[in-house]
């Protein structure tokens, strides 16, 4: 037993959780750490109240579960961004093949329409929300294909709408993937900061009562254990300072603060993208009076003019941008 909890402690000091693994997270994790060995040192002592092992044993199945969300819930995203953004470039050329030589096409033999419609620049062509640009592809497929004869004399052959296909695909599923992960991991880390709540709220409030159990025969003893049982802080913030970028629509877990009314959030949006700032019962969502904030303009707001709920102890910046990223600065006093 006290083996596994050495693997365990040093896996969770070494392993990186991201912003996931914030400090309140961390105080609790390490408080739960340490009854793990209390429970271990003492085990010969405490054979006299068989509920104890009962409660530890789920303990220790709820400590391995919390550490296995946890390393779930850190995955980077980063590579889905890149990889979006080769396809979407991909994509682009596949369309400037055909869409110059079509609008050509359709302005010698005045189809003006057409001519609107599909002549387009490939600034026009970047600035493009993602699913816009899979529709302007399909469309431009659609129009141009059955006029494939008349494009020959522009350079265009059966392989260019092949490769126009082949690359709207690509990049469809690149709009999906980050989607994807995205959910499951916002779905992971509910259920981590659900599994640490009931562990601390019912699993360790049973605890409590059979370690009672202590307080007269070993008093030494329940001394120990009631020294164990507190959530230490691992470092003291008078005044928190994040500086932070945040990839494109995205939602991003900040940070986890016991809710104070009169805690002042200070933002500056440093990057190039209107984020959102929030206050919210769960972790990476936008909840109560969330406040948008412009690229380049700062802002002071109270905790009760974000969220009035006591249960409001995630703080959480939302970029809805669909292509910008960005960055920021919040100090919390």
């Amino acid at each position: 037993m006290f083996f596994t909890f050495n693997i365990i402690y040093i896996f969770v000091k070494n392993f990186n959780f991201n912003i996931f693994m914030t400090d309140l997270f961390e105080n609790k994790l390490g408080m739960i750490m340490r009854l793990q060995l209390f429970y271990n040192t003492y085990a010969a002592d405490l054979v006299a109240v068989p509920i104890i092992s009962t409660f530890n044993i789920e303990l220790t199945n709820n400590l391995n579960n919390l550490i296995t969300l946890a390393s779930n819930t850190s995955q980077d995203l980063t590579g889905y961004a890149l990889d979006k953004q080769d396809k979407k470039d991909n994509l682009i050329l596949a369309i400037l093949k055909i869409s110059t030589a079509y609008t050509m096409w359709a302005q010698l033999n005045g189809q003006i329409t057409d001519v609107e419609r599909f002549g387009i620049s490939i600034p026009a062509l970047k600035a493009k929300r993602a699913n816009d640009l899979f529709t302007f592809a399909q469309n431009l497929h659609t129009t141009a294909q059955p006029k494939l004869a008349l494009l020959a004399p522009f350079g265009v052959v059966v392989a260019n709408f092949t490769n126009l296909t082949a690359t709207a695909a690509l990049f469809l599923e690149a709009i999906d993937a980050p989607i994807i992960q995205i959910t499951e991991r916002a779905a992971k880390n509910k259920a981590l900061h659900l599994l640490m709540k009931s562990t601390i709220d019912e699993l360790l409030l049973k605890l409590d009562y059979a370690m009672k159990i202590l307080e007269t025969s070993n008093q030494s003893l329940y001394n120990r254990y009631k020294m164990a049982r507190k959530v230490e802080k691992v470092a003291v913030r008078k005044k928190p300072t994040y500086n932070m970028d945040i990839a494109a629509n995205t939602t991003l877990l900040v940070d986890e603060l016991p809710y104070k009314a009169s805690r002042i959030f200070n933002l500056k949006n440093t990057g190039n993208a209107i984020l959102i700032l929030s206050l919210s019962t769960m972790p990476n969502q936008v909840e109560g009076r969330s406040m948008a904030i412009s690229p380049g303009k700062s802002t002071s707001r109270l905790s009760t003019t974000l969220n009035t709920d006591a249960e409001s102890i995630y703080l959480v910046v939302y970029n809805p941008d669909p292509l910008v990223a960005g960055s920021f600065k919040i100090l919390v006093e």
